[in-house]
């Protein structure tokens, strides 16, 4: 990874990075999902660690995007739920490079724009996702002690927490909003003479007044169920019954 990293400072082009995309790209690894798995994890630490400069993500083109979803479409079954996810993490993290390069171009939204109803096993993945995230975070924030270094964890995870309720579908269809409120309010009332640290309060107090209070509202309710599970696919679905 090191080489990686000064390959990427060094070069104007990212060799190593233009390799991979060349490799994804002839589709020749498509059947072996190992070693497409390996290319793809590669890729997603390039573009993780850095950003890219605009000549690496221009080899990013519509076709690629495409290719990938598909990918996503064709590889729906349990035996392939692993390199299913690091398909859709290679894509949202080119989604992230165009988001950080400050262009008003984005290639991922113009592709998926194009691909409404065909793309939908991406989306409900991406929906099991984001609710995992929040399952994974409500159990650390039940879990984590009263040291020092507990603390500091905790007020990481509301920080994350924050921008994932507030800008994400969640914000329309929460998952879990009940169970998140209930978890908020024992971390600023947690009983048995503890005292709640004031910054947690802060963070606390802010996701609650400006996001349980917005999702509770009549206008907000109106627009639909409070889990977001309406269009995804049975067999998606049934993964987050667990």
């Amino acid at each position: 990874m090191k080489y990686i990293l000064m390959e990427s400072i060094q070069a104007k082009r990212n060799r190593l990075f233009c390799k991979l995309i060349q490799e994804i790209k002839l589709g020749i690894w498509d059947t072996n999902l190992d070693i497409s798995s390996i290319l793809f994890g590669l890729c997603f630490e390039l573009c993780k660690l850095n950003t890219m400069e605009k000549e690496d993500l221009d080899l990013v083109d519509s076709p690629l995007i495409h290719h990938l979803l598909d990918l996503v479409q064709e590889t729906r079954g349990d035996a392939q739920e692993s390199f299913n996810y690091d398909v859709i993490h290679l894509i949202m993290v080119f989604n992230e490079q165009y988001m950080m390069s400050g262009s008003n171009e984005n290639l991922i939204l113009d592709v998926l724009s194009q691909r409404i109803g065909t793309s939908d096993i991406f989306s409900a993945n991406l929906i099991f996702m984001l609710n995992r995230s929040i399952d994974i975070i409500l159990r650390e924030l039940c879990g984590l002690g009263d040291t020092k270094e507990g603390q500091t964890l905790l007020d990481a995870y509301l920080r994350v927490l924050e921008p994932l309720l507030e800008n994400t579908q969640l914000n329309r269809r929460p998952y879990k909003k009940e169970e998140i409120y209930r978890v908020l309010q024992q971390l600023i009332h947690p009983g048995m003479q503890r005292k709640a640290h004031s910054t947690t309060k802060r963070l606390v107090k802010r996701i609650i007044e400006d996001w349980y209070d917005c999702c509770s509202s009549p206008a907000t309710s109106s627009l639909g169920p409070s889990t977001p599970a309406d269009d995804i696919p049975e067999d998606v679905l049934a993964k987050q019954v667990v």
